[in-house]
This record gives C-alpha cells, structure tokens and sequence, in this order.
C-alpha cells in the first residue's frame, strides 16, 4: 500500500498524487486502510470520476441566514435535490464540480501536508485537519482565509464560518453519504446539507451497470 510514512512529514511529494497514489489516500497514509472500500472507491487514482446522488439541503431559520444564503449565492433549500458531482485532476490538485438542481458549486483542493486538506471556494480558502473514524472520514476546520493573488489573509475564528463535514459508508457497497454544515458566528447555521452519492455498479466482465 502506498501510504504518507514514505513521505516527509511536513512536506509531501506533490507529484504523488498525479499516479501511483490518490490524493486522499495521500491526504490519510496508513489510516487509509481504516476507511469503508465504499468511501475508497470514491477517491480512486484514476480520474476524472462522474457520481450522482441526492441532497437534502436546509438553511438556517431566522431571516439574516436566509439573506446571508441568498447573498451568498447558495443552492436553494429543498428535499431530495439531484446532485451530480465530477471530480478530475490539474497538476497536483483535484477539481470538484458539483450540481445541486440548477445550481453548480466548485472547488480545488489539494494536501500541503498529511492529515490537512486545502479547499478553494474561489476567494475563500479553507483548512481542515482531516482523520479516519469509525470507517468514514471526518473533516475538522482549522482556520478559513480570503485570497487575493497569491496573499492570503486569515479570517478570525470570532467572524468567519465554520465548517464540519463527514463522509460515511452508504447503504450499500456502491453508495457514500455525505454531510456538510456551515455556521457564521452569532446567527448560527447557514447551510447544512446531507446526502448519498451512488456510484457505477461494475459487472464481473468489468462493464457499467445501468
């Protein structure tokens, strides 16, 4: 198995994840064997990858959140949306493009070191200690940036979001679910959306099942 312990601690062979070894596996070293085979199918070396699946998406009650959710240009609230998701891969970062209905979400994201991942929202950043637990993956917000050029300027704990999500086995050995909450400070939750993301079942010769 390749996992990060042949890699420096504090600064990974970026080129690693282009081939031999995919990011997440990178991202998680030798707590990669840890993780559900329904949640390592769904980072494989080999991309681009086309998912699709379902979200419930809710946003925060009160009447600044739901300006805030407008304003912010996030996917609408509802139950059971259709979501699409294609990840490819750019150099030593991966691509994530994901359609909630209408609504389309990207972003970038890559490993700086092991145990943190890096993911871009165009001009927001954020960073997040990342661990395997109970088969799934967990990912903890460790501090959020705005990016101008290549400056970054951390944005304080006291005002800017919070991020948790968790990645868990599905129902079946082809599904993962997915769960991600946003809070702001003071007006509490912004967005919370969870779901499942199902994936192509593959025949024993080795073609998609529709």
């Amino acid at each position: 198995m390749h996992g990060v312990s042949s890699f420096p601690r504090a600064e990974l062979d970026r080129s690693a994840a282009t081939e031999a070894i995919s990011l997440y596996e990178m991202l998680l070293g030798e707590s990669w064997s840890n993780v559900a085979s329904s949640i390592q199918s769904a980072h494989p070396r080999e991309l681009p990858i086309e998912r699709s699946g379902s979200f419930d998406i809710t946003h925060g009650r009160s009447f600044l959140t739901r300006v805030l959710a407008r304003w912010s240009k996030l996917p609408a609230a509802g139950r059971a949306v259709p979501t699409r998701l294609r990840v490819e891969r750019k150099g030593i970062h991966e691509i994530w493009r994901r359609s909630f209905g209408s609504f389309s979400l990207e972003s970038t994201q890559h490993v700086p070191c092991a145990g943190t991942l890096v993911e871009r929202f165009g001009r927001i950043e954020f960073r997040f200690k990342v661990q395997a637990r109970d088969g799934g993956i967990h990912f903890h917000q460790t501090r959020a940036a705005i990016c101008v050029g290549r400056c970054r300027f951390l944005v304080p704990a006291c005002l800017g979001p919070r991020v948790d999500a968790q990645e868990m086995p599905g129902e079946t050995k082809n599904q993962t679910r997915a769960r991600v909450t946003v809070r702001l400070p003071i007006v509490g939750l912004l967005i919370d959306y969870q779901g499942k993301i199902d994936q192509p079942e593959i025949a024993a010769e080795g073609d998609l099942i529709q």
